[in-house]
């Protein structure tokens, strides 16, 4: 069986790598090829469990190569400054 979902696929019972900055979390899905980029986490108002802040996706699975590759660069240009 493989194991590598198609677009799409259910990420959010899949274990992300998390990767925290002051104004941003990265989670990646490896299984499902998926990124989010979301605002802090937060405590909704009366309640005791953290929540993701607002967030976007990306399904890498769907990129064109081209697109990853422009992206590898904005990312190593943004770490050369």
């Amino acid at each position: 069986m493989n194991n590598t979902p198609k677009s799409g696929a259910e990420y959010w019972g899949e274990e992300p790598q998390v990767y925290r900055t002051v104004k941003n979390v990265f989670r990646y899905y490896p299984r499902a090829k998926r990124l989010t980029v979301s605002l802090p986490d937060f405590y909704p108002k009366g309640s005791l469990e953290k929540r993701p802040g607002k967030s976007v996706s990306v399904d890498l699975y769907c990129m064109e190569p081209e697109t990853l590759r422009a992206l590898i660069e904005i990312f190593t240009k943004a770490l050369e400054e």
